[in-house]
């Protein structure tokens, strides 16, 4: 089983090279620093793993925008250009951890060969309650102002979102690709896809530009975009959709247990019972100052799940 681990990473360099030692040595690491972090530690920590890759160019990430999409097509792109060919292109974040034995992850993907693992729900829909849809029909400007800073940039774009929501203005949950209909799909940041399935959204991103005009101005791209190209594909059927309302993160996040509400909570010991009841094969997230016993007992619980084998 070939498999590209794609990571995005920010801090917490100690944890990230924990990430990596606990999954397949066999496995290609294609890792992006976000450009505002020192690189350096990272590299430090990691400069023997010759299956490990620093992606460039590396991209400042601003929470919430298209950067963060900029980020996933570059991870995607580089393992695309990788001479292996893959049979999954998993991606994390560097503060995930495998809940699961690394023979138990292979066998899984393997029995499931060609299934996509990557949520969407139709937001374009009546059973989407409009408080969820709300997030996504709000316009968000995103003017790039010279000499600016990031705080002062920030404001800007508030501002200007306020002023024009105030007017009542609204973006459609759908747009117009040709003669083709794109509905608003949404689901989470991280998945496990197959190299076709990255090799078509990386083309369509690419070279649809309607896709790029719609999601310039909108909420939490990193979420939707993906999920958009893929669910108005032929893909779909190996897909996995979620019909029915939207409710927490949770629900549209394959392979990952995470904090129902928000999905930001950083995880201690107190929650190992519930992810490892939940059949999740990673937990999302953990530092390494605060999860430090709970990585123990995953890595106890690992190791056991590998001697039953």
């Amino acid at each position: 089983m070939n498999i590209a681990y794609l990571i995005s990473a920010h801090t917490d360099p100690q944890q990230l090279l924990r990430l990596v030692d606990a999954l397949h040595v066999t496995a290609e690491y294609f890792i992006h620093v976000d450009a505002r972090s020192d690189i350096k530690p990272f590299r430090s920590l990691l400069k023997s793993r010759r299956n490990v890759h620093f992606v460039s160019p590396r991209v400042e990430v601003t929470g919430g925008d298209m950067s963060e999409v900029e980020v996933q097509m570059t991870l995607l792109e580089s393992a695309l250009r990788n001479r292996r060919q893959f049979d999954y292109l998993c991606m994390l974040s560097g503060m995930d951890y495998p809940l699961w034995s690394n023979d138990r992850i292979s066998q899984f993907l393997r029995q499931h060969k060609g299934k996509e693992f990557i949520y969407g729900i139709d937001l374009d829909t009546p059973e989407v309650k409009m408080e969820h849809k709300e997030l996504y029909r709000i316009v968000r400007p995103m003017p790039n102002v010279p000499f600016v800073g990031r705080d002062s940039l920030t404001k800007v774009r508030s501002l200007l979102k306020r002023a024009l929501a105030a007017t009542g203005y609204r973006k459609n949950l759908n747009f117009t690709v040709g003669k083709k209909t794109y509905h608003l799909y949404k689901g989470s940041a991280w998945f496990c896809v197959t190299q076709q399935l990255a090799e078509y959204v990386v083309e369509q991103f690419k070279n649809v530009p309607e896709i790029k005009e719609y999601f310039s101005n909108q909420f939490g791209p990193v979420t939707t975009l993906i999920q958009t190209i893929v669910f108005n594909s032929e893909h779909a059927g190996r897909c996995m959709l979620k019909i029915g309302n939207y409710t927490t993160l949770s629900d549209v996040t394959p392979l990952h247990y995470i904090d129902r509400d928000t999905g930001m909570k950083v995880m201690n010991e107190s929650d190992y019972p519930l992810m490892v009841e939940s059949g999740k094969m990673f937990v999302r997230k953990v530092k390494t100052a605060e999860s430090g016993t709970l990585v123990d007992l995953i890595d106890t619980h690992r190791a056991s799940e590998a001697e039953k084998k």
